[in-house]
Parts: structure tokens; sequence; C-alpha cells
């Protein structure tokens, strides 16, 4: 998918998701019993911020749909209308209650929004494709986030870079980016006083204290092979996100996520065994080398 073509698929959904944002408001949520309202009015708030651009979201908007088609098929009358003479015998005749037909628009609103996100998340996402200059790092593949994608689709054709300088230039190197994720950080509020050996602040020329950033870069970095390995992702995949060359380095995060899930697993049976009231007979699980059987039995 290039560029172009995904800026375009993005208008297109940003236009349809303020659309059905407009007639949730008008239409559905004065319609819905106050004790519903708060998923219409959910989805309108995110289709209103754009938030709209991941799985989830598509299948709640599926299931509003499915929801207003039901409520459409309740307000829907099919009757019969016999003909001047009874030549024909008559045919058919279709009432809609008073709300019907908004409900109709607002339904199909809803569904060109899906198809639209949809479209989008059946194309190839965009990667990002680049060689560490550390020394022994393989080259990273990445495919881009969707959020990412929206800030990159904003971008003017022929932006130097994503990040740049107060000036409107790319960085200089990655010490000069360091140093402005730094400042952004302070700025954010994410900081903490500096302080001396004998743990004293540290004060500007000004007299303020200094602060001291409490995430980073590379902070960011080893989050994001935390989140791979709390969910089950192996060694090898931390590997090539991070771009490891060697697996005893991402098996860091790994061996740290399994050795939680072990305590938390032995916690169960420790858990089962007291409300059992007895003593499970110890096995020699193989992990301390050769191991004499207990002569101890279950009471």
């Amino acid at each position: 998918m290039n560029k172009d073509l995904f800026a375009g698929l993005v208008a297109a959904a940003l236009a349809d998701a303020q659309i059905a944002a407009f007639g949730l408001r008008e239409t559905v949520i004065p319609a819905w019993p106050p004790a519903k309202r708060a998923f219409p009015a959910d989805l309108a708030r995110r289709l209103e911020r754009a938030e709209i651009f991941d799985e989830g979201f598509i299948d709640e908007m599926g299931a509003l749909i499915e929801v207003l088609a039901a409520r459409i098929s309740e307000g829907t009358h099919v009757g019969w209308e016999a003909d001047e003479g009874h030549v024909r015998g008559g045919y058919e005749v279709i009432h809609l209650e008073e709300e019907t037909p908004a409900l109709v628009r607002c339904a199909n609103d809803l569904h060109a929004v899906r198809e639209a996100v949809t479209e989008m998340t059946r194309n190839e996402r965009l990667y990002i494709r680049f060689q560490p200059s550390k020394r022994g790092s393989s080259e990273v593949q990445l495919p881009l986030p969707w959020d990412f994608m929206l800030e990159a689709a904003n971008l003017p054709a022929d932006a130097a870079a994503y990040l740049l300088t107060e000036k409107g230039t790319p960085f200089a190197s990655s010490g000069s980016l360091d140093n402005a994720v730094r400042k952004w950080t302070i700025a954010a509020g994410l900081c903490e006083p500096a302080l001396d050996d004998e743990g004293n602040p540290i004060l500007e020329k000004n007299g303020n204290p200094k602060m001291r950033a409490t995430r980073s870069q590379h902070g960011i970095r080893k989050r994001r092979a935390e989140q791979i390995a709390e969910a089950s992702g192996s060694v090898y995949e931390v590997m090539a996100y991070l771009s490891h060359s060697d697996p005893k380095t991402a098996a860091i995060y790994t061996k740290r996520v399994d050795r939680a899930k072990l305590a938390e697993r032995a916690f169960v049976r420790a858990e089962a065994a007291a409300e059992a009231r007895s003593v499970p007979h110890p096995e020699n699980r193989g992990t301390l080398g050769a191991v004499e059987p207990s002569k101890i039995t279950e009471k």
C-alpha cells in the first residue's frame, strides 16, 4: 500500500466516522433507554475522536449494527393491499415506524465506517526496514502500528523526517534526539528531582531543582520486549523485534516472565493443597539431578 492510497483511505474513513457519530447522537442515543445509552455513546465518542483503527472497534461497530438491524426489523411492518377489481390480487405494503428510516440511515453510516476500516486493515501494512549500526546487530523489518501510520499519512509529501528539531530539521544524531526526548519527558511530568551523592537536590543556575527524566528511549525498547514476552512471545520473536544477535540477550525478558508464571502456578498448587488439607507426594522433576525419592506419603 503506498502512502497516497493509505492517506485516501484514512480520509474516507474519518469522514464516514463523523457522519456516523452525528447519526448516533441525533437518532440512536435519544431513542435508547437511559440504561442502555452507554454503549452507543462510547462508540460515538470514539468515532468523533477517530479512535476507530483497530479490530476491537470494528467488532463493536458490528455488534451495534446487529442491534440496529433488530430494531429496524421490529419497526418494519409488511401488509397486503388488495388492488381495485382484484385483477392481480393485490400487492405488499411496507409500513415503517417513525424512527425506523433514521435508524436505517445510521446503520448504513456505521456499515460504511466498518467497511472503510476493514479495507485499510485488509491491505498490506507499511513497513520500516533498517540496519542498526551496533556491531553484530541483525537487520530489522517491522510493521508500522496503525496509529503511527495515521500520523505519517498527515505528513507533507516532502517531509524530511517524522521527528524534527525546533528549527524544522532532522536530528543530527541519536544523541541529539535522545536529549530532545529527555526534555519532552520532563515537560510531560515523567520526572523526579535529581540528587547528588549525599541525597540532596541539585539546583539549576536559576535556583530551581534540576529534574531527571524517569523514562527514556531505551526504556521504551525494553518495555516492548517485556510486552512480547508477557504475551507468550518466544525468544526468537523478541530477537527479531529488537534486532538481538544472541538468544541469551532476548532470553532475559522471557525468563523473567516464565519465572513469574511458574510462581503463579506454584501458588495455585499450594492453595489447592491447603484447601484439600493434604500434602501431595513429592516427585523428582529432574531439575536438581538425581534425588532419592521421598518416603513421605500423603496423609
